[in-house]
């Protein structure tokens, strides 16, 4: 119970739903999803640490940077709520607006790193 409490309030957030609609276009650096929020790097890892204690996205180092990704085998119930992420960020225009900030990014860079969208 516990477990899907967790899943459950780690998407109750508006900047961790807009996280995970950013994350739908593929693996972003931390810099990255934090230049297309206007918010602080410590925020931005903090909603990431907890979507990653809820197993929604995972991460891996390359170098000096972090970059998330959505989970490649979550729990039944987190596969369901990505399902749902990705139906719902397909329709909402708060998903559409942090994709076309996020290609402005890709094409500015901010970390040297390439954004794949």
């Amino acid at each position: 119970m516990k477990t899907l409490a967790g899943l459950l309030k780690s998407t109750a957030d508006e900047s961790r739903l807009r996280i995970l609609f950013l994350l739908e276009a593929g693996e972003l650096c931390v810099c990255d999803i934090q230049e297309v929020l206007g918010l602080a790097q410590s925020t931005v890892s903090r909603h990431l640490q907890v979507l990653e204690e809820a197993g929604l996205i995972q991460a891996r180092r390359q170098g000096l940077w972090k970059y998330y990704r959505f989970c490649e085998l979550p729990r039944p119930a987190a596969q369901a709520l990505l399902g749902l992420v990705r139906q719902e960020g397909a329709r909402l225009p708060e998903a559409a607006e942090v994709r076309v900030k996020l290609e402005a990014v890709a094409t500015r860079g901010t970390c040297g790193a390439a954004v794949a969208v």
